[in-house]
């Protein structure tokens, strides 16, 4: 486990090199991102780390550590994609099954997001020995569809989940 959040933690100190983004410090205890080019603006808390071009992701926040004892950085991800929105969610649903190790599919919810139709969807899966629990949102705006992605330690989730669909309000795309 240890393994895993030292690896998240050197990959996100190198993210960012290419910056196509505004970021800005001007909102209380928030951190407000804007990418231009792939059309989408949002805020996290000010106190999580962020970077760009993680692992073919635009944007990640990760949560601090928050004792001794914490394995997992629990943290957000937002992925555009220009391949059309047609059946996004369903591709992906069926790519989750496939890949990601005893994927679980818990939960399954239409809602709108700044006036935008989104899809939310809770499941949970394992990475090696690391149990994960994710709240993803999927979108579509225009021809460009975008899936923000928040993951915590199953242990944690019930907690996050409140400053997930905080972040997820936030999502902007333009």
């Amino acid at each position: 486990m240890k393994r895993v959040l030292f690896v998240l933690v050197i990959l996100l100190a190198f993210a960012g090199m290419v910056n196509s983004a505004e970021k800005k410090d001007t909102l209380p205890g928030k951190f407000q991102y804007a990418n231009k080019e792939k059309g989408f603006e949002i805020v996290v808390p000010k106190d999580w780390e962020n970077g760009e071009n993680y692992y073919g992701t635009v944007f990640i926040a990760i949560s601090p550590l928050e004792n001794k004892k914490d394995t997992f950085r629990d943290n957000v991800v937002v992925e555009p994609f220009a391949e059309g929105a047609e059946g996004y969610y369903k591709a992906n649903l069926v790519n989750m099954k496939k890949l990601l190790t005893d994927f679980k599919e818990l939960k399954t919810e239409k809602l709108k997001i700044n006036s935008k139709d989104a899809v939310s969807l809770i499941y949970s899966h394992r990475m090696g020995e690391v149990n994960i629990k994710v709240l993803v949102f999927f979108m579509v705006n225009g021809k460009r569809a975008y899936c923000l992605t928040c993951s915590a330690d199953p242990a944690s989730f019930d907690k996050y989940t409140k400053i997930f669909k905080e972040i997820a309000e936030t999502l902007t795309l333009k």
